[in-house]
């Protein structure tokens, strides 16, 4: 995996992530740039548009939403700040459960139920194992899910139509589309709930 960045504020990019940024924005499968990709980011990239089916459909010229802009592995990333329910540091974590996923740190309780911590790098950037241990989180509103990303930026405000929205999210369902302004992965949280529940689940079957 591409190195960690152990400080706050928006990592710089290297070419390598700059490759993976343009193999998500290319519609046509890339194998030179995603072979190394670990099981969840592997698989074709999936068409782009700048309007698109499902719920990218409901987005109108004009739209702006406020998302928090991450850092995860030099590839910045938005996540959408309504579906958010705090931002911090991430806390003390109980030892996963073996046999476990390896994007998977381990387990804090909030609210009286289990949150399990994800590195969310392991997840979205192919490569191999990190340097550094991401030390900020976003915990995910009405979830069972705490991200753990390298750094967490100001709040954003995105325009709909200067984001590339995803026609059909078969592969990389954590994937919305992808923003010009700033350049920036925009994250679908409920994609990404129900690919983390599904892989906790197969890996413990």
């Amino acid at each position: 995996m591409i190195a960690r960045a152990a400080g706050t504020g928006m990592a710089p990019r290297d070419d390598a992530v700059d490759q993976y940024i343009a193999a998500l924005l290319d519609a046509s499968p890339r194998p030179d740039i995603a072979h190394d990709a670990n099981a969840l980011a592997a698989a074709d990239n999936g068409a782009l548009a700048t309007h698109g089916g499902g719920e990218a459909a409901d987005r109108v010229a004009g739209d702006a939403i406020g998302y928090y802009l991450c850092s995860v592995s030099g590839l910045q990333l938005a996540v959408p700040k309504a579906q958010v329910e705090r931002i911090g540091t991430v806390p003390d974590l109980a030892a996963a459960a073996v046999p476990s996923p390896p994007w998977l740190l381990g387990s804090a309780s909030r609210n009286g139920r289990v949150c399990h911590a994800v590195d969310l790098a392991r997840i979205i950037v192919p490569g191999g194992s990190a340097q550094v241990a991401p030390e900020h989180a976003i915990f995910i509103a009405d979830g069972d899910w705490l991200l753990a990303v390298d750094s967490i930026d100001a709040e954003h405000t995105l325009a709909s139509e200067n984001v590339r929205w995803r026609e059909n999210p078969v592969s990389r369902p954590w994937l919305a589309g992808m923003a010009s302004e700033p350049l920036c992965a925009v994250l679908d949280v409920s994609g990404l709930n129900e690919l983390l529940s599904r892989e906790l689940q197969r890996d413990r079957a």
